[in-house]
Formats: C-alpha cells, structure tokens, sequence
C-alpha cells in the first residue's frame, strides 16, 4: 500500500514538472507566446497538472517557474530586466535597443494574489528632434538603478508605507518603466530608417511585462489588480487597460486608476468633432491639422501606437483613438480619473502652448485660455463618467478633479466627501479615495469628487496645489 502511494505521489510530481513540459512540446512543439498558450487551450494539457504559472513560463520559453516568495521587506522594488536572448522575441526593447523590463516587491503572505501595477510616466516625443532628445535621456535601460524605493509623490500606490498607501501596500508591486517615448503604446517590432532607428515597442513592452509576471510570480493566479499609472504612463493605462484584463482570468477584478493621463479634452461646440486633440493657445479650438503625427487617416505612421479594438470599431476615423476623451466610453473595467482640470503639461508644454510668463496683451489671453481649457477639461471629463462611466458591468467610475494649475497630482490636495453614515463632510487626498472606490467600501457617499472651491474668472482655486 505505501509503495502504491508513493508510485501516485511521483507521477503527480512528475506531472507538474518535467512531465508538464514533455507534453506541451509534444503537442504543440516550439509555438511560444499567444500560439503556445492557445494550442495548450485547444489540446487541453491543463489535465497534465501543469499549473498557470508553469504553462505561462513554458510559453515564455523559460523553466517551470518556483511558487512566489514573499518580496523584501520595507519598500524597496528589484530591478528586473525582460531576456531578450531569443532573436524571434517580440518587444522588449528600449528606444536604444537594450532590454526594457520593470521594479517588482513581492506580496506579503496575506495577499500573494493582489496586485498594483503602476505604469511609468515621462513625457514623449513624435519628431526626429524631439526623439533624439529624449532618447538621449531616457531612451535606455542601461544606467537603472538595481532597486528603487516607493515614491510617494508620484507614484503613491506602489509606495511600501502604510501611511502613504494604507490600502494596497501590502500587495506585489510592480513599476512597468518607461523607455520608448510612445506612452506605452508603440508597436513597432524593431528599429528601421522610418523610426531614425529607434524602438518603439511600448505596447508590446507591457505585454511581455506580463508574461514575465505570469512565469515568475503568480500574476496570472491573480484576484485583485489596480493598473496606475502618471502622465505618460495615464494615457498608456487608457491605451491598456482593457488588454491587461485580457491577459488575466475572467474573474480577476480588475480597474485603473491613471493620474494626469486625460489627453486631451475635446471642445464639444469644436467641428469637426471626433478627434479630441490639443487645443491651441492662439484658436482656442480644436487642431486638426494632419501635420499632427497622431491625427492621420492611417492611425499613427511613426510609432505604430495600439488603438484599443472597441474604440477603432465604433469612430469613423482610427486615429481619433489615440486620446483618452475618445477611448474612454468603451473601456470595460472600471476606471478612478485622477486629473487637474488645468493640466500645465496640455497648456504649456504640449501643442497648447500658453506662454508661463506672458507680457503685454498676453496676460489677459492666457487668463482666458487657462479658464477655457479648465472648462473644457471640466465638460470633457466630467460628462463622459456621468454619461458612461455609471453604467459599467463591473462597477462605477470615479473621479477626483482638484482645481489646480499643474501636471503632478499631489496627495496634499484635498476635496471634501461627504461620509455616507452622517452629514457630515472630510477632507480626502486621491489615495483615500481610490482605496474606498475599488473596494466598494462606500465610506463616502460619492466617488465623484469635483473641486468646489471659489473660482475668480475661472481660474485655479485649489490653495493645495503641487507645483506647476
């Protein structure tokens, strides 16, 4: 009888080992990526034992991977750089071709199978000139850092202190970073003379991240998982979101909380309407020149950015797909907008182009253009969440639109929330509330918190507001 027992424990070992790799090779050979895993779906090699974490690792091309480890302690994230060794490899790449890769601090015991994963932000670039420079910046891999602790200013919700992040400190952390110029989206599979022989791949990037995260630490057992993300890496979670969810069991909960990603509004009284791109300083109205590398009837030539399918399915012209304002009704998970209603990186930095120090007639027309883009971001956000964003399967939108002048979401800005067991009115940063909307836990009577402060001329009012 022991023997027998002992015979019945080997070869279910065997099975969720060596043997799970046999018959994955045997039945589907060589195929890695989504081909593996569809051919391992269609032959049914699951009944050989093989856990989601070892499939997903055999698919990747690497060894049945060991269980999660707790991650190290205080907050404190490893650096973890994509293999990039198999030629046929797919992304992967910075803007100079070294590998791109992620931050990870492994879950405590309590919640090995929840998740934060937090998308990296750092402006962007669409011209030759402008990608040499900030290629030259930011464009490698080669010079980060082997750890980098949580930063509680930018980047809150991968922060390991309790205090700064009471709700998911706890959980595996992963910063996705940035290194393509492209806001996470790019597409391109290599560099050639059409992208001055640069990688744009960010898209593609945050698909291998998440089969790096599959093989190695159990996200694909994920339960729970909050996708942030600031500026670039905003407008990456609008572009991503969905497909993440994807690539994650059907009942995995699964919502986005991007900060500072809202480009752009759309001017609603603009003609003609659709395409939801900068609003120029010197117009007050929508661009819509096709010198504008984004607004082109073939999507986006440079970087061959990923459009999300329902978004392309339901506009006349892919390319308006590329702003959040238009992405933004057809994303299915849930979605907490954090957002200045005066962006500075829309109003100076980008195609807005306001003076920050105007002179003269200038003043009074800056005056009015930041008033302008305030109620325009106002009109954008808010009546797209009132109108689409309280009707979602899976829950209800948020919203947290603090009247300031800035780029930066500060934790320091607070709006007041009404709590839903009194009367009662409390001051709360963006932290508290994400953590009270993903979990549903309805402390406060509303997630849709707009800033109530008194305008003059409808400019900024907030008395909390980071620096521009």
């Amino acid at each position: 009888m022991r023997a027998l027992v002992l015979l019945c424990i080997c070869r279910v070992l065997a099975l969720a080992g060596p043997n799970c790799q046999s018959e994955i090779t045997k039945d589907c050979g060589t195929a890695t990526g989504d081909a593996c895993m569809k051919c391992v779906e269609a032959h049914g090699l699951h009944k050989h034992g093989c856990t989601n974490a070892q499939i997903a690792s055999i698919c990747a091309g690497g060894p049945s991977p060991t269980p999660p480890s707790p991650g190290p302690a205080g907050n404190v994230l490893t650096k973890v750089l994509l293999n990039n060794s198999d030629p046929s490899a797919i992304g992967g790449r910075c803007g100079d071709g070294s590998p791109s890769g992620y931050y990870y601090a492994g879950a405590q015991p309590s919640a090995t199978n929840k998740w934060v994963i937090h998308m990296k932000g750092g402006g962007a670039c669409q011209t030759e000139a402008s990608c040499k420079g900030w290629m030259a910046k930011k464009g490698s891999s080669k010079n980060w850092i082997p750890t980098i602790d949580g930063n509680p200013h930018l980047e809150p919700l991968i922060d390991g202190d309790s205090a700064q992040n009471p709700d998911f400190h706890t959980w595996n952390r992963v910063r996705v970073n940035y290194c393509t110029g492209d806001s996470h989206a790019g597409q391109r599979t290599g560099p050639s003379a059409d992208t001055w022989n640069y990688w744009f791949d960010g898209h593609l990037n945050v698909q291998r991240v998440i089969s790096d995260l599959k093989a190695k630490h159990g996200l694909g057992n994920a339960t729970h998982v909050l996708v942030s993300g600031e500026s670039a890496g905003g407008i990456g979670l609008f572009v991503n979101i969905d497909y993440i969810a994807s690539l994650l069991p059907d009942d995995t909960v699964v919502k986005g909380a991007p900060q500072a990603g809202w480009f752009f509004p759309e001017d609603p009284v603009a003609t003609p309407k659709g395409a939801g791109f900068p609003l120029t300083f010197e117009a007050k109205e929508i661009t819509h020149s096709t010198a504008l590398p984004f607004n082109v009837s073939n999507g986006d030539p440079l970087q061959h950015r990923f459009a999300p399918p329902a978004c392309v399915a339901a506009q006349l012209n892919a390319s308006y797909c590329f702003s959040a304002h238009n992405i933004y009704p057809h994303i299915t998970a849930p979605m907490f907008i954090v957002e200045n209603q005066y962006d500075t990186a829309q109003i100076y930095a980008n195609y807005g182009r306001a003076p920050k120090n105007p002179k003269g007639k200038e003043v009074a027309q800056k005056a009015d253009y930041v008033s302008y883009y305030g109620t325009t971001m106002r009109n954008s956000i808010v009546l797209q969440i009132k109108a689409h964003g309280q009707t979602k399967a899976k829950g209800k939108d948020g919203m947290f639109l603090p009247s300031c002048l800035s780029h930066a979401l500060s934790t320091e800005s607070t709006l007041a929330a009404q709590v839903s067991a009194s009367n009662s009115t409390q001051q709360v940063n963006w932290v508290e509330m994400v953590g009270d909307w993903y979990f549903e836990r309805n402390k406060f009577a509303s997630h849709l918190l707009i800033d109530d402060c008194k305008m003059t001329d409808g400019q900024p009012c907030n008395p909390n507001c980071p620096e521009a």
